[in-house]
């Protein structure tokens, strides 16, 4: 395709030598060769954008990457590759893997052929050690996954706070049955936002924001969390609902992010929230792997001594 572009240049030139270049018959068949249509994995590619249209495909249809078919919805998740100058050099190239899915695990080592190499995790789960795994639903890695989620509320709620919000951390409402504690709670001019974060796996970003909206917007809990406002002297007047559902890859639901720059945070706030959630992943892998380090070697302390 390249060179396509460079033969096409060489037709509109007005130098005269290359013009005796460009009217040669050998030129000519070397032009109509490079117009016949080229393959990308399958299909018949004609232009340049068809091009990038038919990588983007094969990208998005791969295991590595179907994750990455959500950025193009939304670009705010890309800007700490763009601007990375409040970024570590050290996550910002381990972010890169962790958005690649390029991070090892066992599941990805034993794609080169190693023969004899188990893939399942090293904690014992009975699935194979995949980095979605691992950071999503391994046990080992469970307090990590709550410090991770912990951490991007916090950052939130500060931020909301020096926009002049009142926020409210895990505000328990009682409702006929039981209760709900939704992660933040911001008033604001006599409106409430409810905030529930979430850090999801690839492609359940619709399914868990039409969960939390259908949560979170029944009359029963909208009421309870109204009363429960009321009960410590907050007057509400409307009340909505924006989950904050950012993948484990540092992915901003489109919807979620629209909900972020509309309560009046920045687009440097929201990557900075973005990037918490990048840096909680990419501490799990290494509990993981020390876990399978100390697991490798625990047996050998058991081993009574030779009579």
């Amino acid at each position: 395709m390249q060179r396509r572009v460079r033969m096409e240049k060489l037709l509109s030139t007005q130098c005269r030598v290359l013009r005796n270049v460009v009217n040669d018959s050998a030129f000519g068949k070397v032009v109509r060769d490079l117009s016949l249509p080229i393959r990308v994995h399958g299909s018949c590619v004609n232009t340049k954008e068809e091009l990038v249209v038919a990588w983007g495909d094969s990208l998005h249809n791969s295991v590595d990457g179907r994750g990455l078919r959500e950025l193009v919805a939304s670009p705010l998740s890309n800007r700490w590759l763009v601007f990375p100058e409040r970024v570590f050099p050290r996550i910002f190239i381990r972010g890169i893997q962790l958005r690649c899915n390029l991070l090892r695990t066992r599941v990805r080592s034993a794609r080169h052929g190693h023969g004899g190499q188990t893939i399942l995790c090293r904690g014992n789960c009975g699935q194979p050690e995949s980095l979605v795994h691992i950071l999503q639903s391994c046990w080992i890695t469970h307090d990590a996954r709550c410090a991770r989620h912990n951490r991007v509320a916090r950052e939130l709620a500060k931020r909301l706070r020096r926009l002049g919000y009142t926020v409210f951390e895990e505000l328990r409402a009682p409702t006929s049955t039981s209760f709900i504690k939704p992660d933040l709670i911001a008033v604001r001019e006599r409106r409430a936002t409810v905030i529930d974060v979430s850090i999801v796996s690839d492609g359940r970003g619709v399914t868990v924001w039409n969960e939390k909206k259908q949560k979170y917007g029944a009359d029963e809990f909208s009421l309870a969390i109204i009363s429960a406002l009321l009960a410590i002297g907050c007057d509400v007047d409307f009340l909505v609902h924006q989950p904050m559902i950012i993948s484990y890859r540092g992915i901003c639901f489109p919807q979620s992010a629209k909900a972020v720059i509309g309560l009046g945070l920045s687009n440097v706030t929201a990557t900075d929230l973005f990037l918490l959630a990048i840096g909680g992943s990419l501490r799990m892998t290494p509990l993981c792997v020390a876990h399978g380090v100390e697991c490798t070697f625990l047996p050998l302390n058991l081993t009574p001594d030779p009579v």
